[in-house]
């Protein structure tokens, strides 16, 4: 897993290792409300449909 940028290339740093870390991660937040890796929430908009904020420290 991991991240990528046109001008910086791909970085995978703070990533999960496996498809199914990521998918345990986002099953656990989306049954919570936490914030996945502490910085994507999800939010339900007004017609339902499902999104993710993203918090900054």
């Amino acid at each position: 897993m991991g991240e990528f940028y046109p001008e910086e290339g791909t970085g995978f740093d703070g990533w999960p290792a496996s498809i199914a870390e990521l998918l345990e991660g986002v099953a656990r937040s989306l049954e919570t409300g936490d914030p996945y890796m502490q910085h994507y929430r999800p939010v339900v908009n007004a017609g339902g449909r499902l999104d993710w904020t993203i918090e900054t420290p």
